[in-house]
């Protein structure tokens, strides 16, 4: 399986990173709905969309800002430098025990973007 690197097809296919790769068990697939809301508020920004490490990265004057993020048990947007960013409503989390300055907004049901939408924005 190679990483896919074309931002449309992780949304329609999966991150090509195992092989359930343009599959039903494609855990970028069963976020479908939820990723479709948080690629249509990140493209809504000054953003430029790309893909890196086989997922959509949003980039400002070429720096990493956001990346979308697809796990089994839920997706996220996950903030390079999130550590620098207020969080008055306690959305982010830290994403590993080894993690320094990036953090996450996790998403368990794909109603819960939709829901939060108005908090990211």
């Amino acid at each position: 399986m190679c990483m896919n690197t074309d931002v449309n097809l992780y949304f329609t296919k999966g991150c090509g990173r195992c092989k359930y790769y343009d599959t039903p068990q494609c855990k970028v697939l069963t976020w479908r709905e939820a990723l479709a809301s948080l690629r249509a508020l990140l493209k809504s920004t000054v953003l430029t969309e790309t893909s890196k490490w086989g997922s959509p990265c949003y980039t400002f004057n070429d720096t990493n800002v956001i990346m979308i993020q697809s796990f089994k048990g839920y997706c996220a947007l996950m903030f390079f430098k999130g550590t620098l960013i207020k969080d008055p409503k306690g959305l982010f989390e830290k994403s590993g025990n080894n993690t320094s300055g990036a953090r996450q907004i996790k998403f368990t049901e794909n109603s819960q973007v939709k829901k939060n939408l108005s908090a990211l924005a």
